[in-house]
């Protein structure tokens, strides 16, 4: 699998389930040199970031669970030696 073919789900459902509870790069393994996530709302203040690709987002923002919505997230890699950004949207569903 190539550095550039990185998953990153459209939506999660943190409710406690313990199925897709969280949100992150699924595929952090082949993703090549992880830099950091980055998760916004739609106003664009920062909710999460994380420079630990193991560490996922729960849905919460100061100890408060987020609410329903579309979210941002943005994502900084290394691939074959170059630094890439994605950026993209995703549901928050309870």
């Amino acid at each position: 699998m190539d550095c550039n073919d990185v998953f990153v789900p459209n939506a999660f459902t943190p409710n406690g389930d313990h199925l897709n509870d969280e949100f992150g790069v699924s595929n952090r393994f082949f993703l090549g040199e992880f830099i950091a996530l980055e998760i916004y709302d739609r106003w664009g203040s920062q909710l999460f970031r994380s420079v630990d690709p193991f560490v996922k987002w729960d849905g919460t923002a100061n100890g408060e669970d987020s609410i329903p919505d579309m979210y941002l997230y943005k994502l900084y890699y290394r691939c074959n030696g170059e630094e890439q950004a994605r950026a993209g949207g995703f549901n928050l569903i309870k």
